[in-house]
């Protein structure tokens, strides 16, 4: 019995003893010995792991690690990757890599409680081994290890890597590393990387970053530093290239050391105890960073060959020496060399002299020379250091710069001196206009001289007034910021510079005199360029600056004024007049049109968009009249630089135009070159004569002598290059509808033959519409705004703003008032302070093109038709109801634009409708008699197209052929969420019945309309009888829209068979329609109470039977004459 208790009392002791030396006893740890040679998947809930010896993912084995899983390597153990391992890692749920003898994560997984410690090197690496297609680290932990990671001839994409070990590159190209914190970083053969928010920084003896033989690596946004004694902390050898941007380097010893190799450093810290920055026979380029704090040199020079060293644009301070040469020359500019005992030394006289000059030296003394400049207050130059000139600011000031702001195309207000009966001389102002009058005051002759010479003016425009009142704010909201930093002592001053913009921009550089009253005059002679206004501003603003230079801000033209501006100081340096553009630190252009814009081809050539506050002070054609003279305006036409930067021709010819005019024999589909374009404008080609006034549609002739002077100006201006130390921005607006072609095209007229018929003649004429692309702000296109290649450029998503503030276009700002919108504002205020972050809506890419309804509504010549659209919501866009609408009779055109997203405009009599498209939204559009219409108008008929477009490229496109229309005729129809047009109901009395249907007729194979015909410019021929009931007649046409009563069907047709009850019988075997007048035939299809459009009808009908109202009233009045005096005579004679 005692054995069997014994025993018992053994076995349970050993039993115990084992449980509790036995690893994965009675725990959740999963063992890994040996290979993974199948795609396993670790997470969380199986763990920890442990792996022992040597674990291998096999070639094309795939290990995917999820968050929160822990791995524990046992002594001397390690994880070689073959294959590919992806650790799915999250934030605050990372996947660990540790010792086993960790026990702050998975537990006491050796159960020894805390009898064992971890340290470094418990266990050996992770290594991604050559054959290992790629590696993706996200949010890892790796703690203890020998060695770290290792990568051999591997890719990987790490997003979040914490060690206490370093990394290893051996031939191994094309890593992203991202937000990793590791002791050191090293690359071996050939190896590269990308290192993007992430710390380096290591402790006693520890080389933090090394790149040994020709390696290629990119640091963006990182820390790399030592903690204590670490030599150099960044080693660059053999052939490699470094490249830093936005990151940090310091140490409490040595600095950066290259040896035969490149650094590229810009926008960055060097605080090193020892030195900065040696180079051993290496390139240099150094920019926008700091060099400080080095107890020997900022920046050491051992070149004893020639490389390529540029330093530009850094603060070197508080250095030993700022920058030192032991070997080969070489130059620096643009710096700000101050606080150093020595800010320049060559200690390698016989190599010839260091060419510094055009820093400042922390005086405006500039440097101290002991024999050449023994005044000067700033730091010391040794012999063989050219310094002269100096610059007399600091190019690196946080200090804000003053501005000079230069407005825009009408920005200014124009003003004369006139004399009234009784009240005597008073002040009228002829701009923004009262009357179409002011206007005329304002003209200049066909030379572009001014018909007043005593026009001055004063002020900028805050926002437009007329008559009493005001309306769209144009730059009150950028002058209030303006005075703000003032007001904050933020910036010491800033001026605003009106001018006549009637002239060109280097008249009104080289011009401008002011009188005591503060009104400035450019016409009579002057005092001579170096006192001009503008320039005069220029030397004022430099005085008073907080950092000693200026910064210039313009609006569209004004940054033509700008460019001119800049030429005319460079060239006052070059005569020894003065060194003010050396003080101009950056420019800012905000929608300027530097190579032009499409727009004033309309503008000048057609008045388009010109009538100001939509047509209630000025019309179109009195713009027109007032354009061609104006050289300023003349600035804003498409260069030659315009035609070889943009694809897109400004002026398209269609086809139909060989019935009319020489347009499109002369010049083919589209002008697409420059010489073209100037026949084009000045009509050498004798392809037409000066329009009268009221011809709108015909483009009109440009003055040779004013356009050659525009030419030669542009010539300078789109050549002209900034200084590199003037730093240039510049700012598109985005996603407007604006022209970007005008296209002619041949319009049918329906003309009456004679006062005593009822016929009419179809005569072709010459048409135009606007072609509109969302590239740009609603006059000017992007690639003219930000046409400057080496200049900073962003783009303004005006479209997005809008839409996300439920803005409708006739609200949100354009253009003109794109100074409204406060992230333009932002934007500039952020430049101003160096502070470069974008605000929303700005970004420095393009925003892609999204889809657009474009709808365009063709009237013949005396339709007097209102336009109107209504989204789902009850938002309204069209003509304002209650005004008079005739562009041609009268001054008022004012918009309603309630949609958001929607635009709407008119050119000429025609009207064009452009929509937001989501693909979910249905609009109404109804056309309906002007409410001005008397009745007694003209008949004739409406046409519509409507595309659905994406940027420059046509989706879908429909057409609506000619629909007869009377005064009184009403036409709807509704645009479904798919962009197409639903039938078009008519009501031809205006009753409130709908008379017919027609229906719209899909585009084949759409192209852009700049490029293609389209069915829009189908003869539009009513051959109807529009007095009668469409409900009781029976219509033929055909797709070019061809219609004729049942009459005529009759008479040309010779047949009676025609159905009365709507069904779609054919007219009996098909019969032909023949033209008497040119013999082409074609076959017809007739519905009651329906317009067809499948009878491919080819003839051309040159006489239409139309009623036209007037002529009944002549005929009447005609024929009771005629009884009156017969009845007369006969009673005369019977008496």
């Amino acid at each position: 019995m005692k054995n069997i208790l014994h025993f018992a009392i053994v076995f349970t002791s050993l039993t115990i003893l084992n449980i509790a030396i036995l690893p994965g006893v009675a725990r959740a740890d999963t063992l890994v010995v040996g290979d993974i040679n199948e795609d396993t998947v670790w997470s969380s809930g199986d763990g920890p792991y442990i792996l022992q010896g040597n674990v291998y993912v096999d070639n094309g084995v795939n290990l995917i690690i999820e968050s929160g899983t822990i791995v524990k390597f046992e002594l001397g153990a390690s994880l070689i990757v073959q294959g590919h391992v992806d650790m799915r890692g999250a934030e605050n749920d990372e996947i660990y890599f540790t010792s086993i003898l960790d026990d702050s994560v998975g537990g006491d997984t050796n159960f020894d409680e805390d009898a064992t410690s971890p340290s470094i090197g418990d266990w050996r690496f992770i290594l991604f081994d050559s054959g290992s297609v790629s590696g993706i680290l996200n949010n890892v932990v790796s703690r203890y290890s020998e060695q770290g990671l290792i990568v051999f001839d591997a890719y990987l994409s790490v997003d979040g890597f914490n060690s206490d070990q370093d990394i290893y590159f051996f031939n191994s190209t094309g890593s992203d590393l991202s937000r990793v914190s590791v002791p050191s970083i090293s690359f071996f053969d050939r190896s590269g990387a990308s290192i993007s928010d992430s710390t380096i920084s290591g402790p006693d003896n520890t080389p933090i970053l090394v790149l040994y033989e020709e390696n290629t690596v990119n640091i963006l946004n990182t820390t790399i530093s030592c903690i204590s004694f670490c030599g150099n902390v960044v080693s660059v050898y053999n052939s490699s290239v470094l490249n830093i941007e936005s990151s940090g380097i310091s140490s409490d010893s040595g600095g950066v050391y290259v040896f035969d190799s490149t650094l590229n450093v810009t926008d960055s810290v060097i605080d090193n105890r020892d030195n900065g920055i040696s180079l051993y026979d290496s390139s240099l380029s150094i920019s926008d960073s700091t060099i400080k704090n080095s107890q020997n040199f900022g920046i050491g020079v051992y070149n004893f060959s020639l490389q390529n060293i540029e330093i530009t644009n850094n603060e070197i301070k508080n250095n030993g020496i700022g920058i030192v040469s032991y070997g080969e020359a070489f130059s620096a500019h643009d710096n700000s060399i101050h606080g150093n005992t020595v800010g320049v030394s060559n200690e390698a006289i016989y190599m010839g002299d260091l060419i510094v000059d055009s820093n400042w030296w922390g005086s405006k003394t500039g440097p101290y020379h002991d024999t050449l400049n023994i005044y000067g207050l700033g730091d010391r130059a040794t012999d063989g250091v050219s310094y002269y000139p100096w610059l007399p600011y600091d190019p690196l000031s946080s200090e804000m710069s003053n501005v000079l702001f230069i407005p825009g195309f009408q920005g200014s207000r124009l003003y004369r001196q006139k004399t009234l009966p009784i009240i005597g001389n008073v002040e009228d102002k002829l701009w923004e206009p009262n009357t179409n009058s002011d206007i005329t005051d304002m003209m200049m002759d066909n030379f572009g001289i001014s018909l007043d010479e005593n026009i001055y003016t004063r002020d900028i425009v805050d926002k437009k007034s007329a008559l009493f009142f005001t309306s769209d704010i144009i730059y009150e909201s950028f002058m209030n910021d303006m005075d703000a930093l003032v007001s904050s002592n933020t910036m010491a001053d800033w001026m605003a510079t009106p001018y006549d913009w009637r002239y060109d921009p280097v008249y009104v550089v080289e011009h401008g005199s002011v009188d005591i009253n503060g009104n400035i005059f450019y016409e009579n002679e002057l005092f001579g360029a170096e006192d001009s206004y503008i320039v005069k501003q220029v030397e004022n603003l430099i005085s008073t600056s907080k950092s000693g230079r200026i910064t210039l801000v313009a609006h569209s033209n004004g940054g033509l004024v700008l460019k001119a501006l800049m030429v005319k100081l460079e060239q006052m340096k070059t005569d020894g007049l003065n060194d003010y553009v050396d003080y101009i630190d950056k420019v800012i252009m905000v929608a300027t049109p530097q190579i032009g814009t499409p727009k004033a081809v309309a503008s000048i050539l057609h008045g388009y968009d010109q009538e100001l506050y939509s047509g209630v002070i000025m019309k179109q054609s009195v713009a027109r009249n007032f354009a061609i003279r104006l050289p300023g305006a003349y600035g804003l036409l498409p260069t030659s630089k315009y035609f070889y930067n943009v694809v897109d021709s400004p002026v398209v010819f269609d086809q139909s135009l060989s019935k009319i005019n020489n347009f499109y024999k002369i010049f083919g589909e589209k002008i697409s070159n420059y010489e073209d374009f100037v026949d084009f404008l000045l009509a050498k080609k004798k392809d037409r004569t000066t329009p009268a006034v009221s011809m709108l549609e015909t483009p009109a002739i440009l003055f040779p002598g004013i356009f050659n002077d525009s030419v030669d100006i542009h010539e300078q201006l789109d050549n002209y290059i900034f200084p590199s130390k003037t730093k240039v921005y510049q700012l598109a607006g985005w996603g407007l509808p604006t022209l970007k072609a005008v296209r002619y095209f041949s319009r049918a007229d329906c003309i009456p033959i004679s006062i005593f018929s009822k016929k009419c003649k179809i005569e072709n004429n010459l048409d135009v519409d606007p072609v509109f692309t969302d590239d740009g702000d609603e006059t000017v296109v992007t690639p003219s705004a930000n046409y400057i290649l080496n200049g900073n450029s962003y783009y303004l998503n005006i479209d997005k703003y809008a839409n996300d503030l439920n803005i409708p276009l006739d609200k949100v700002a354009d253009h003109a008032r794109i100074f409204d919108i406060s992230y333009t504002r932002e934007w500039i205020k952020n430049i101003l302070k160096n502070n470069f972050i974008l605000p929303n809506y700005v970004t420095k890419t393009k925003p892609p093109s999204k889809q657009n309804l474009v709808m365009y509504i063709h009237t013949t010549p005396g339709v007097d038709k209102n336009v109107s659209i209504t989204d789902k919501d009850g938002n309204n866009m069209g003509i304002r109801l209650g005004i008079p609408s005739d562009p041609e009779t009268t001054d008022f055109i004012p918009y309603i634009q309630e949609i958001p997203g929607g635009f709407y405009s008119m050119m000429g009599r025609n009207h064009y409708i452009y929509l937001s498209y989501s693909g979910a939204d249905n609009y109404r559009v109804n056309i309906t008699p002007a409410e001005n219409s008397s009745g007694d108008t003209a008949s004739g008929s409406v046409v519509i197209r409507q595309d659905v477009v994406t940027g420059d490229t046509i989706d879908s496109s429909v057409t609506v052929p000619s629909i007869p229309v009377s005064p009184d005729t009403i036409i709807s129809t509704d645009i479904g969420p798919d962009g197409s047009i639903n039938d078009v109901e008519v009501d031809n009395e205006g009753d409130g019945n709908v008379d017919y249907i027609v229906p719209s007729i899909p585009t084949e194979n759409p192209q852009s309309p700049v490029q293609n015909n389209d069915n829009m410019n189908s003869e539009i021929i009513p051959d109807i009888d529009i007095s009668k009931s469409y409900g009781s007649n029976a219509v033929v046409h055909d797709e070019r829209g061809v219609v004729a009563t049942e009459e005529v069907v009759e008479s040309r047709l010779n047949t009676t068979d025609i159905q009365k009850e709507g069904d779609p019988a054919l007219i009996s075997s098909n019969p032909e329609i023949i033209d008497s007048d040119t013999g082409n035939t074609g076959v017809a299809s007739v519905f009651d109470e329906y317009i067809y459009s499948g009878s491919n009808l080819s003839a051309s009908v040159l006489e239409s039977e139309i009623e036209i109202p007037w002529l009944k009233i002549l005929n009447t009045i005609l024929i009771a004459i005629i009884i009156s005096l017969v009845l007369y005579k006969f009673m005369y004679k019977v008496k």
